[in-house]
């Protein structure tokens, strides 16, 4: 047998193997075609770069397309803050960044770098608004939640009493702080929350300083005075 007949020969070969090894790939996929439409196909595993599923598209037993869009991932790593100043404030028209603070996780705050003016603006404030770029709190921002920013105004200092966060509490649309009048008694003083800071409210009236304030309790102390209101309405009623 010719060199040239052996070679021709191999040549036949490998285009028939390509030929087979084609028709098998394509017997899979008709297989698992026909298994998907009768519901008996198995899970597949689907694997994201990189990212969170914020939206899953396609159903369960649901026959999908070639580029069929099936789910939607997004990344949290750095998004954009929205800040907008009250009607009448203005800013250091220099200011470069402020300090953002996920409202519910005061404990957390980052850094965030001004971007640009607002295009539009806010009808419920009416002030300037400004975007930061805020990277960091990816595990707890969400588009659509409430931050707090602290930045530079210009304008006097203000003066007032500053207390914790964790002094203040919230009932029937206001908001209030336990003081101690004795030893084993507390009353309920109504406050307007002026101004916040990284430590606390700043409260420029209704609190006079030296005043003895609850700081840890002061919700329990309300939820105890709203039994007791509840308690004796339905003592009134029962007579």
């Amino acid at each position: 047998m010719s060199d040239r007949a052996v070679q021709e020969a191999e040549a036949r070969l490998k285009a028939d193997e390509a030929s087979l090894n084609a028709a098998r790939k394509n017997a899979a996929q008709l297989e698992s075609a026909s298994k998907a439409q009768a519901g008996g196909a198995g899970p597949v595993a689907l694997i994201a770069r990189a990212g969170e599923v914020v939206e899953v598209i396609a159903h369960p037993n649901e026959s999908v397309e070639s580029g069929q869009q099936i789910l939607r991932v997004a990344q949290f790593d750095s998004m954009f803050a929205r800040v907008d100043l009250p009607a009448g404030e203005a800013a250091n028209s220099r200011i470069s960044s402020a300090r953002i603070v996920p409202v519910g996780h005061e404990d957390r705050q980052v850094r965030g770098e001004r971007v640009s003016l607002a295009s539009t603006t806010d009808p419920r404030t009416l002030g300037e608004g400004y975007l930061f770029r805020v990277a960091g709190l990816g595990t707890i921002l969400r588009p659509g939640a409430a931050v707090t920013a602290y930045l530079q105004v210009p304008g006097k200092s203000a003066a007032g009493i500053l207390i914790p966060q964790s002094a203040v509490v919230r009932s029937a649309g206001k908001t209030w702080v336990c003081r101690q009048v004795a030893e084993d008694k507390f009353t309920r003083a109504e406050v307007n929350l002026d101004r916040s800071t990284a430590r606390g409210w700043l409260v420029t009236q209704a609190i006079s300083a030296g005043g003895r304030l609850v700081t840890i309790g002061a919700q329990m102390l309300l939820s105890e005075e709203q039994k007791s209101q509840i308690q004796i309405l339905e003592e009134a009623q029962a007579r």
